[in-house]
């Protein structure tokens, strides 16, 4: 009898504990649910400020007694990780083994910070104050993150308020990491307005004040700046050119559709030409819109010698005296050696001749020679080999099928029109990077352009996504947006992050729109991401305070 009672109590027990970890599964689904609901093109942003309430519960009932760090890791990670696949699924239409890696590994990365969370908690005996750890924790994780070479910042809390500029017209002094301060201290405060609830403290209604004010307030002032903010700067009229050209069976030969590359070039003239006018200053053509790869050369014989379609397009433009275009293409030069300045140069049959291919964007106005930036954000995995010399074994050993670096430029140059008008080049990826763009409007520039080849991802949330992101970036440097997109969205945006004008997907379209140049920095811009070290060292306050209340929790 005594033995049938303990195989009872003990099949209790494990009954318990398996639904006990069933319902801390669920929890993580609830904060992945809660985050995908919040993210872009999802309308329902409100709910990123407690989508983290369940991993705070979560932490709490592991307790203080045992650390508990692996069965908190898990719990956490099946959250980030399903977080990462409902936001970015759609990376598999362009690479499914990058998209493996960016979602899995990605999700691994940001359980960092959230370890550190763990541990702070756990040493600090769960204090109440302690759960703000995670808030340097995790900026301090995105601020690195914006920053090495297996950068993947898609996932910054502050993008979340993509769909609601009106929110957060204080992005022009803090940028994103500053949402993601707003965002993690008021999940913070509302997990704590729960536990004061349960521990029935007379503070209770005080916590519950605190959290709605970190939560209103912010977004109350933002509202008056935004119904007050007037824009400023001169008219300048920009066209912007959507060819819509699917890159996987239109655009590259050998493909099932392949359309010749003199027939894209003339669509891209044709829709030019119907959108210019009079007044028309820029026109914007897409990310690696010109149909053939050109040569870099020094002076503009040169590069129509060895380009027939090129020379076409600098007939063109020459009719149109006043207008400066600005092109994506895919360019090469050639060197003398296989190291320099702007990334690896690859052999060539001649031993003496390397070359290094380049996400190029033209800028071309009569009697002038091309200009060229070279895309330097470049996506990992697609674009460049992070950390060559430590990876550069992968290349080899899988007969180069993936990728090798491209070539980037190290510096953020504007390109300057007849009338001292200066602009913004940003290719594709770098759009989402806001400290970097902050750097061409310190060099003068006055517009944004973006252009842009989203049809890889297909008619998925990833351009959609792509576009708002841009509005966040109007308003952190207050600067007009114009975006030219294969296919995708293209548009225009004001300096509150408004949407003026978009096309839609699978659509051919030129659209011309007047926007307001306005060369002048904002905080942002000249200071940059400083949450992210302010940030740092936040977390290392955190650490060290760990480690000295433990010490004296045993004295």
């Amino acid at each position: 009898m005594f033995l049938k009672k303990n195989v009872a109590a003990t099949k209790t027990k494990l009954r318990m504990k398996t639904n006990s970890r069933l319902f801390y599964f669920c929890l993580s689904a609830l904060t992945s649910v809660l985050l995908y609901l919040a993210w872009p093109v999802s309308p329902f942003f409100p709910f990123v400020f407690i989508a983290f309430v369940p991993l705070f519960w979560i932490n709490e009932q592991l307790g203080g007694e045992r650390l508990r760090l692996g069965a908190f890791a898990l719990y956490t990670y099946v959250a980030l990780a399903l977080f990462n696949i409902f936001t970015t699924w759609w990376v598999w239409n362009s690479t499914p083994p990058g998209a493996v890696f960016a979602m899995l590994v990605n999700a691994l990365l940001m359980l960092i910070p959230w370890l550190s969370y763990r541990i702070t908690t756990y040493r600090l005996n769960m204090v109440w104050w302690s759960h703000f750890s995670i808030v340097p924790a995790f900026i301090a994780f995105e601020y690195w993150h914006l920053n090495w070479e297996l950068s993947w910042p898609w996932l910054t809390l502050g993008n979340s308020a993509a769909l609601f500029p009106e929110l957060v017209q204080w992005y022009e002094y803090t940028g994103v990491l500053g949402g993601s301060f707003w965002i993690l201290i008021s999940n913070v405060l509302v997990f704590l307005c729960y536990v004061y609830y349960k521990q029935k403290r007379a503070r209770f209604k005080s916590m519950c004040y605190l959290a709605l004010s970190v939560v209103l307030l912010p977004a109350f002032f933002s509202f008056l700046r935004y119904m007050t903010y007037k824009e400023q700067g001169k008219g300048t009229e920009v066209v912007v050119i959507q060819p819509n050209i699917d890159p996987y069976t239109q655009k590259y030969p050998g493909t099932q559709h392949f359309i010749p590359y003199n027939e894209q070039y003339k669509r891209l003239e044709s829709l030019s030409r119907g959108a210019i006018g009079n007044s028309t200053s820029f026109v914007l053509w897409p990310e690696t819109s010109f149909p053939e790869d050109i040569l870099e050369e020094p002076n503009l014989k040169d590069l129509t010698a060895h380009n027939a379609l090129f020379g076409e397009l600098i007939r063109f433009s020459d009719q149109f005296p006043t207008t400066a275009f600005v092109v994506g293409a895919d360019t090469y030069r050639f060197f003398s050696s296989a190291e320099t300045k702007e990334g690896t140069a690859y052999p060539t049959q001649d031993p003496n001749v390397f070359y290094t291919p380049y996400n190029t964007g033209l800028f071309i106005q009569q009697g002038q020679a091309p200009l060229f930036y070279h895309k330097s954000k470049l996506v990992p995995g697609v674009e460049v080999l992070p950390y060559p010399k430590i990876f550069g074994f992968v290349t080899k050993s899988l007969g180069d099928l993936v990728v090798a670096s491209v070539g980037k430029q190290i510096k953020r140059t504007t390109f300057v029109s007849r009338d001292s008008t200066s602009i913004a080049p940003i290719i594709c990826y770098e759009s989402i990077y806001g400290e970097f763009l902050g750097k061409y409007v310190k060099n003068g520039a006055g517009l944004l352009f973006i252009i842009t080849n989203d049809a890889w991802w297909g008619n998925t949330a990833g351009h959609q996504q792509h576009f708002h992101y841009a509005r966040l970036r109007a308003i952190e440097q207050r600067k007009c947006v114009a975006r030219a997109a294969n296919t995708g969205i293209s548009g225009f945006i004001n300096q509150r992050g408004d949407i003026l004008a978009q096309s839609h997907y699978d659509e051919q379209r030129s659209m011309r729109q007047t926007l307001l140049y306005y060369p002048k920095p904002t905080l942002y811009s000249l200071i940059g991401d400083i949450t992210g070290p302010i940030s740092i060292v936040g977390t290392f306050v955190f650490v060290i305070i760990g480690i000295v209340g433990k010490k004296k929790a045993h004295e």
